[in-house]
């Protein structure tokens, strides 16, 4: 905290900071909250938590941490204790300000996930730490480490600004933090960092693929070990008798519990195309943006398993939930086609890199013969005026997004002008002679209305697609 005098006088100034009982437990007044003062070499500060807690025991949806101990914190000698504040138990710390002061906000959720059986600590306590040797090191670092972040910060808008403009620039910002925040860091037994995702009024699960895949960008640009943190749990339940389905899993369990789906038996709730296509198209963007395939070399069983599933489903899927899984069952779904012909192009890159010319060559074929059908299809909506049952299963563009990245030959987006509040896009579909005879037999008429209905189709993705866009350049 720091002020600065309006009117050019010297002014006593002082800051308190208080923490409700609110960040202890579920909900306030569930429980009682209690709370000491603690010591750390030249810092004061006060810890609170639940009485009678039980670690890692609130599994669910819109629930909230009411385990381990909140930490207010302040370099030096400063008044701190307890209050009731607008009804709620409440801790407190007060400094008078010479300039600026430090005030930290800290949480030792002692252990952080449950992994198949197995509790887990957070990443930080690796090395045996204690939160107050965090809280103290995080004192000393406190101007470092606000360099560092802030010249993050000014790239990231920089380069965002130059992307897409002011608005964008400003939405990255908000962005990234929900993207880190949206997630835990810990470490498996095998020393394998694991990045939990939890998803929120949402069913509350846990490592969720298709939350993965529009947060993907971010790690693919900045740090891909996070992004292959987010895959792992996927991949080794798939190799757990537990599931039994030829297709990827959706999550991994309700956070903080990863002990396997809590629906594993019932078909009829995943999303079997969707996080096939998923996985694998990930699993690829890795191995491309770190130039090495052994990822994808260590889990192909599971990509060749998926894979299959891909071809044998994916062309005209059935009854199946996407991602936007609130819309319900949906055949015939344009977005899952158009995943399943990534994620088949995504395969054959891997199979191409490993060495397994011929089969890469071989579901690369697939595809193309797969997104064409699907184009035919989209066209022959667009030309009797169905252009909302392609709109109706098309969820947000991030998979044209993400095609850009696999630089698809058969699907070709360019992108002409961004500006702050306006954006245009040039697009061609190349299409092979069963779709210019299609177009043919109807004449210039209705392929000036398919081209007019596409471009309308496209602009409605746009803010989407821009994040991708600038991830993958």
């Amino acid at each position: 905290m720091s002020y600065e005098s309006t009117d050019g006088k010297k002014h006593s100034v002082s800051v308190k900071i208080s923490c409700s009982e609110e960040l202890v437990l579920n909900r306030a007044g569930e429980g009682r909250a209690l709370s000491e003062q603690v010591h750390i070499k030249g810092i004061t500060a006060m810890k609170m938590g639940k009485a009678n807690q039980k670690v890692l025991g609130r599994v669910g949806d819109d629930v909230r941490i009411d385990w381990g101990y909140l930490y207010l914190a302040v370099p030096g000698v400063v008044e701190c204790g307890t209050e009731v504040f607008d009804d709620l138990y409440a801790v407190y710390a007060e400094a008078t300000l010479d300039n600026e002061q430090l005030f930290i906000l800290a949480y030792d959720d002692i252990d952080s996930i449950t992994y198949f059986g197995e509790s887990l600590k957070a990443y930080w306590k690796k090395d045996g730490k204690t939160i107050e040797d965090i809280i103290l090191e995080s004192a000393g670092d406190y101007k470092e480490l606000k360099r560092k972040c802030d010249e993050f910060s000014e790239r990231l808008y920089n380069d965002a600004l130059t992307s897409g403009g002011g608005e964008y620039a400003e939405l990255l910002l908000l962005a990234y933090r929900q993207v880190m925040a949206a997630h835990k860091l810990v470490i498996d037994k095998d020393g394998n960092n694991l990045y939990i995702s939890k998803e929120c009024f949402s069913n509350g699960c846990a490592a969720t693929v298709d939350v993965t895949y529009p947060s993907s960008p971010m790690y693919l640009l900045y740090n891909t070990e996070l992004l292959k943190g987010m895959l792992r749990p996927i991949l080794k339940y798939a190799e757990m008798s537990a599931w039994k389905w030829d297709f990827a899993p959706h999550d991994v369990g309700t956070y903080p519990v990863l002990n396997g789906q809590t629906y594993c038996d019932n078909e009829e709730n995943q999303m079997p195309v969707e996080e096939c296509g998923n996985m694998i198209i990930l699993i690829d963007a890795v191995c491309r943006r770190e130039k090495n395939y052994s990822f994808a070399n260590d889990n192909i069983r599971l990509l060749k398993l998926w894979s299959k599933y891909l071809e044998k489903y994916g062309e005209d899927p059935g009854n199946q939930l996407c991602t936007d899984d609130f819309a319900g069952h949906m055949p015939h779904n344009v977005n899952l086609s158009i995943k399943a012909v990534m994620g088949l192009i995504g395969f054959s890159d891997i199979l191409k890199a490993l060495g397994n010319t011929n089969e890469a060559e071989r579901i690369e074929k697939v595809a193309r013969e797969y997104a064409d059908s699907v184009i035919t299809a989209v066209i022959v909506l667009l030309l009797i005026g169905q252009e909302h049952l392609v709109l109706n299963t098309m969820q947000s563009g991030i998979n044209f997004g993400t095609a850009m990245f696999l630089r698809l030959n058969f699907i070709k987006l360019k992108l002409i002008n961004i500006k702050k509040n306006h954006c245009r896009m040039g697009f061609r579909l190349t299409v092979e002679k069963n779709i210019q005879n299609q177009i043919g037999k109807y004449g210039l008429r209705a392929y000036l209305k398919i081209k007019r209905s596409l471009n309308n189709l496209f602009i409605r993705f746009m803010q989407h697609l821009i994040l991708c866009i600038h991830a993958c350049q």
